[in-house]
Protein backbone atom coordinates (compact mmCIF):
# COMPACT_ATOMS: atom_id res chain seq x y z
CA UNK A 1 0.00 0.00 0.00
CA UNK A 2 2.98 2.63 0.30
CA UNK A 3 4.65 1.50 -2.45
CA UNK A 4 1.43 2.18 -4.58
CA UNK A 5 0.49 5.54 -2.50
CA UNK A 6 4.27 6.74 -3.18
CA UNK A 7 3.86 5.87 -6.90
CA UNK A 8 1.09 8.03 -7.06
CA UNK A 9 2.27 10.70 -5.33
CA UNK A 10 4.61 10.93 -7.99
CA UNK A 11 2.38 10.29 -11.17
CA UNK A 12 1.08 13.32 -13.00
CA UNK A 13 -2.95 13.95 -14.55
CA UNK A 14 -2.56 11.72 -18.03
CA UNK A 15 -3.56 14.88 -19.98
CA UNK A 16 -4.49 13.30 -23.33
CA UNK A 17 -7.33 11.58 -21.44
CA UNK A 18 -8.05 14.70 -19.17
CA UNK A 19 -8.35 17.26 -22.44
CA UNK A 20 -10.86 15.38 -24.21
CA UNK A 21 -14.81 16.30 -24.58
CA UNK A 22 -16.31 13.39 -23.01
CA UNK A 23 -15.30 11.85 -19.80
CA UNK A 24 -12.81 9.14 -19.49
CA UNK A 25 -13.60 6.37 -18.29
CA UNK A 26 -12.72 4.64 -15.20
CA UNK A 27 -11.44 1.20 -14.42
CA UNK A 28 -13.57 0.08 -10.88
CA UNK A 29 -11.70 0.22 -8.43
CA UNK A 30 -12.90 -1.13 -4.58
CA UNK A 31 -10.96 -1.57 -1.15
CA UNK A 32 -12.33 -3.03 1.83
CA UNK A 33 -11.38 -3.41 5.58
CA UNK A 34 -13.22 -4.51 8.65
CA UNK A 35 -12.84 -2.02 11.71
CA UNK A 36 -13.40 -2.22 15.29
CA UNK A 37 -13.10 0.93 16.87
CA UNK A 38 -10.07 1.90 19.27
CA UNK A 39 -11.70 4.34 22.08
CA UNK A 40 -8.44 5.59 22.85
CA UNK A 41 -7.75 7.22 19.11
CA UNK A 42 -11.33 7.67 18.90
CA UNK A 43 -11.51 9.97 22.18
CA UNK A 44 -8.38 11.76 20.59
CA UNK A 45 -10.34 12.37 17.54
CA UNK A 46 -13.46 13.32 19.68
CA UNK A 47 -10.91 15.81 21.82
CA UNK A 48 -9.51 17.61 18.68
CA UNK A 49 -12.62 18.28 17.13
CA UNK A 50 -14.46 19.47 20.75
CA UNK A 51 -16.98 16.58 20.37
CA UNK A 52 -18.11 15.89 23.75
CA UNK A 53 -20.83 12.95 23.62
CA UNK A 54 -18.04 10.55 22.72
CA UNK A 55 -20.64 7.69 23.45
CA UNK A 56 -22.28 8.83 20.24
CA UNK A 57 -20.26 8.02 17.08
CA UNK A 58 -19.72 11.22 15.26
CA UNK A 59 -20.55 11.61 11.88
CA UNK A 60 -17.13 12.10 10.50
CA UNK A 61 -15.30 9.43 12.47
CA UNK A 62 -15.18 6.75 9.63
CA UNK A 63 -14.47 9.10 7.18
CA UNK A 64 -11.11 9.38 9.17
CA UNK A 65 -10.80 5.79 9.33
CA UNK A 66 -11.67 4.92 5.49
CA UNK A 67 -9.55 7.27 4.35
CA UNK A 68 -6.66 4.95 3.45
CA UNK A 69 -9.29 3.40 1.59
CA UNK A 70 -10.08 6.06 0.06
CA UNK A 71 -6.85 6.89 -0.67
CA UNK A 72 -6.08 3.23 -2.35
CA UNK A 73 -9.08 3.99 -4.74
CA UNK A 74 -7.62 7.58 -6.47
CA UNK A 75 -3.92 6.29 -6.39
CA UNK A 76 -4.71 3.47 -8.63
CA UNK A 77 -2.62 3.79 -11.33
CA UNK A 78 -5.30 2.70 -14.03
CA UNK A 79 -7.16 6.35 -13.47
CA UNK A 80 -5.66 9.33 -15.03
CA UNK A 81 -6.04 12.02 -12.28
CA UNK A 82 -3.25 12.24 -10.29
CA UNK A 83 -3.60 11.92 -6.67
CA UNK A 84 -1.59 15.05 -5.70
CA UNK A 85 -3.41 18.23 -7.13
CA UNK A 86 -7.17 16.82 -5.93
CA UNK A 87 -9.26 19.48 -4.50
CA UNK A 88 -11.69 18.28 -1.67
CA UNK A 89 -14.87 20.02 -2.98
CA UNK A 90 -17.90 18.69 -1.08
CA UNK A 91 -19.20 15.61 0.86
CA UNK A 92 -22.23 13.96 1.83
CA UNK A 93 -22.50 11.58 4.78
CA UNK A 94 -25.40 9.93 6.19
CA UNK A 95 -25.00 7.98 9.48
CA UNK A 96 -28.03 5.84 11.47
CA UNK A 97 -28.74 6.46 14.40
CA UNK A 98 -28.14 2.59 14.74
CA UNK A 99 -24.72 2.81 13.77
CA UNK A 100 -22.85 0.67 17.51
CA UNK A 101 -19.17 2.49 18.08
CA UNK A 102 -18.76 -0.90 20.34
CA UNK A 103 -19.51 -2.96 17.06
CA UNK A 104 -17.06 -3.98 14.74
CA UNK A 105 -17.42 -2.09 10.78
CA UNK A 106 -17.31 -3.41 7.45
CA UNK A 107 -16.27 -0.30 5.49
CA UNK A 108 -15.92 -0.34 1.84
CA UNK A 109 -14.99 2.44 -0.65
CA UNK A 110 -14.97 2.43 -4.42
CA UNK A 111 -15.04 5.31 -7.13
CA UNK A 112 -18.56 7.04 -8.27
CA UNK A 113 -18.74 8.72 -11.72
CA UNK A 114 -16.28 11.80 -13.03
CA UNK A 115 -18.33 14.04 -14.41
CA UNK A 116 -17.78 17.47 -16.24
CA UNK A 117 -17.01 20.65 -14.17
CA UNK A 118 -16.40 24.52 -14.76
CA UNK A 119 -12.86 24.12 -13.77
CA UNK A 120 -12.28 20.48 -14.85
CA UNK A 121 -13.45 17.09 -13.58
CA UNK A 122 -15.19 16.19 -10.55
CA UNK A 123 -14.85 11.99 -9.42
CA UNK A 124 -17.01 10.97 -6.39
CA UNK A 125 -15.62 8.88 -3.54
CA UNK A 126 -18.03 6.86 -2.05
CA UNK A 127 -17.83 5.04 1.26
CA UNK A 128 -20.62 2.75 2.95
CA UNK A 129 -20.43 0.90 6.43
CA UNK A 130 -22.36 -2.51 7.56
CA UNK A 131 -22.58 -3.49 10.64
CA UNK A 132 -23.33 -7.53 11.07
CA UNK A 133 -25.30 -7.18 8.19
CA UNK A 134 -27.00 -3.88 8.30
CA UNK A 135 -26.48 -0.79 6.53
CA UNK A 136 -25.53 2.02 8.65
CA UNK A 137 -22.94 4.83 6.91
CA UNK A 138 -22.76 6.14 3.47
CA UNK A 139 -20.19 9.06 2.49
CA UNK A 140 -19.92 10.87 -0.80
CA UNK A 141 -16.99 12.81 -1.32
CA UNK A 142 -16.31 15.16 -4.46
CA UNK A 143 -12.55 15.93 -5.73
CA UNK A 144 -11.70 18.27 -8.16
CA UNK A 145 -9.29 17.48 -11.06
CA UNK A 146 -8.15 21.05 -12.14
CA UNK A 147 -7.44 20.80 -16.44
CA UNK A 148 -8.13 22.96 -19.17
CA UNK A 149 -10.52 20.41 -21.06
CA UNK A 150 -12.95 21.60 -23.98
CA UNK A 151 -15.95 22.32 -21.49
CA UNK A 152 -14.28 24.53 -19.19
CA UNK A 153 -15.54 28.21 -18.69
CA UNK A 154 -13.23 30.49 -19.32
CA UNK A 155 -14.81 33.48 -17.03
CA UNK A 156 -16.94 34.02 -14.13
CA UNK A 157 -20.68 34.90 -14.81
CA UNK A 158 -22.07 38.56 -13.72
CA UNK A 159 -24.75 37.12 -11.86
CA UNK A 160 -22.18 35.34 -9.95
CA UNK A 161 -20.06 37.91 -9.02
CA UNK A 162 -23.18 40.28 -8.22
CA UNK A 163 -24.72 37.20 -5.81
CA UNK A 164 -26.07 39.26 -2.35
CA UNK A 165 -23.89 37.08 0.74
CA UNK A 166 -26.17 33.50 1.44
CA UNK A 167 -25.67 34.36 5.08
CA UNK A 168 -26.61 37.83 5.45
CA UNK A 169 -29.36 36.72 7.96
CA UNK A 170 -27.64 34.54 10.02
CA UNK A 171 -26.75 34.38 13.48
CA UNK A 172 -23.24 34.47 14.84
CA UNK A 173 -22.51 30.82 17.32
CA UNK A 174 -19.40 30.69 17.50
CA UNK A 175 -15.72 32.19 16.68
CA UNK A 176 -12.35 30.38 17.12
CA UNK A 177 -8.86 30.89 16.89
CA UNK A 178 -7.42 27.99 15.14
CA UNK A 179 -3.69 28.06 15.59
CA UNK A 180 -1.05 27.43 12.70
CA UNK A 181 -0.11 24.17 13.90
CA UNK A 182 -3.84 22.24 13.93
CA UNK A 183 -2.98 21.05 10.68
CA UNK A 184 -0.21 18.46 12.19
CA UNK A 185 -1.98 17.39 14.97
CA UNK A 186 -4.80 16.65 13.39
CA UNK A 187 -2.34 14.81 11.01
CA UNK A 188 -1.10 12.85 13.76
CA UNK A 189 -4.88 11.23 14.33
CA UNK A 190 -6.10 11.17 10.53
CA UNK A 191 -2.98 10.16 9.02
CA UNK A 192 -4.06 12.51 6.40
CA UNK A 193 -0.26 13.79 6.29
CA UNK A 194 -0.91 15.33 3.16
CA UNK A 195 1.91 18.49 3.16
CA UNK A 196 -0.45 21.27 2.12
CA UNK A 197 -1.67 20.73 5.84
CA UNK A 198 1.71 20.80 7.91
CA UNK A 199 3.68 23.87 7.40
CA UNK A 200 3.89 26.83 5.58
CA UNK A 201 7.00 25.45 3.84
CA UNK A 202 5.50 22.30 2.61
CA UNK A 203 2.54 24.09 1.96
CA UNK A 204 4.39 26.85 -0.50
CA UNK A 205 5.35 23.51 -2.75
CA UNK A 206 1.76 23.32 -3.51
CA UNK A 207 0.98 27.00 -4.29
CA UNK A 208 -0.03 28.07 -0.63
CA UNK A 209 0.91 30.99 0.42
CA UNK A 210 0.40 29.43 4.18
CA UNK A 211 -0.35 25.71 5.54
CA UNK A 212 -4.47 25.33 5.39
CA UNK A 213 -6.58 23.59 7.73
CA UNK A 214 -7.82 20.26 7.06
CA UNK A 215 -11.13 20.70 6.00
CA UNK A 216 -12.64 17.59 7.26
CA UNK A 217 -11.25 18.80 10.49
CA UNK A 218 -13.60 21.99 10.08
CA UNK A 219 -16.08 20.23 9.17
CA UNK A 220 -16.08 18.05 12.24
CA UNK A 221 -15.62 20.86 14.55
CA UNK A 222 -18.48 22.85 12.72
CA UNK A 223 -21.11 19.53 13.79
CA UNK A 224 -19.87 19.45 16.91
CA UNK A 225 -20.53 23.05 17.83
CA UNK A 226 -23.97 23.10 16.11
CA UNK A 227 -25.14 19.64 17.13
CA UNK A 228 -28.38 19.19 19.31
CA UNK A 229 -30.30 16.62 21.29
CA UNK A 230 -32.36 16.11 18.77
CA UNK A 231 -29.69 14.83 15.90
CA UNK A 232 -27.95 12.74 18.74
CA UNK A 233 -31.63 10.76 18.52
CA UNK A 234 -32.07 9.76 15.19
CA UNK A 235 -30.22 9.07 12.08
CA UNK A 236 -27.74 12.11 10.39
CA UNK A 237 -27.50 13.90 7.09
CA UNK A 238 -24.57 15.79 6.89
CA UNK A 239 -23.81 18.04 3.84
CA UNK A 240 -21.06 20.62 2.82
CA UNK A 241 -19.25 22.46 0.15
CA UNK A 242 -15.68 23.67 1.05
CA UNK A 243 -15.52 26.81 -0.43
CA UNK A 244 -12.32 28.88 0.52
CA UNK A 245 -9.11 26.91 2.51
CA UNK A 246 -8.35 28.05 6.04
CA UNK A 247 -4.85 29.30 5.65
CA UNK A 248 -3.39 29.27 9.36
CA UNK A 249 -3.45 30.51 11.71
CA UNK A 250 -6.62 32.15 11.62
CA UNK A 251 -10.32 33.79 12.99
CA UNK A 252 -12.75 31.74 11.94
CA UNK A 253 -16.94 32.62 12.88
CA UNK A 254 -20.01 29.97 12.53
CA UNK A 255 -23.01 31.04 11.67
CA UNK A 256 -26.43 29.27 11.46
CA UNK A 257 -29.88 29.95 9.81
CA UNK A 258 -32.13 28.38 12.32
CA UNK A 259 -35.02 29.83 10.70
CA UNK A 260 -34.52 28.61 7.29
CA UNK A 261 -35.93 24.39 6.09
CA UNK A 262 -33.22 22.51 7.79
CA UNK A 263 -29.91 23.79 9.40
CA UNK A 264 -27.94 25.87 7.49
CA UNK A 265 -24.52 26.73 8.66
CA UNK A 266 -21.58 27.90 7.54
CA UNK A 267 -17.89 29.05 8.27
CA UNK A 268 -16.82 32.55 7.39
CA UNK A 269 -13.50 34.46 7.80
CA UNK A 270 -12.73 36.49 10.94
CA UNK A 271 -14.19 39.59 8.94
CA UNK A 272 -17.66 37.47 7.99
CA UNK A 273 -16.44 38.56 4.12
CA UNK A 274 -14.98 34.80 2.81
CA UNK A 275 -16.63 31.97 3.06
CA UNK A 276 -14.85 28.54 4.18
CA UNK A 277 -18.04 25.94 4.37
CA UNK A 278 -21.52 25.84 3.75
CA UNK A 279 -23.29 22.91 5.21
CA UNK A 280 -26.66 21.69 6.17
CA UNK A 281 -27.53 19.06 8.61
Amino acid sequence: MILDLLSALMRGADKQRLTQFKPPSLVDVTATKNLLINFEHYQSYCALVDWEKVSRLHPLYLQVQSLSLQMLCLADKHNPFPLLGLVHISNHVWQSADADPHVSFSLRAELGELKAHAKGWVVDVIVNGDQQGKFVYRAVGKYLIRINAPHVARKKRKDQEQRQPFWENYQQVAQWRIPDNIGRKYAKVSHDYNPIHLSAISAKLFGFKKAIAHGMWSLAKCYSQLATDKQFSGDIQLACEFLKPILLPAEVVVLKDSEGEGDQFTLLNGDLSQPHIRGSF
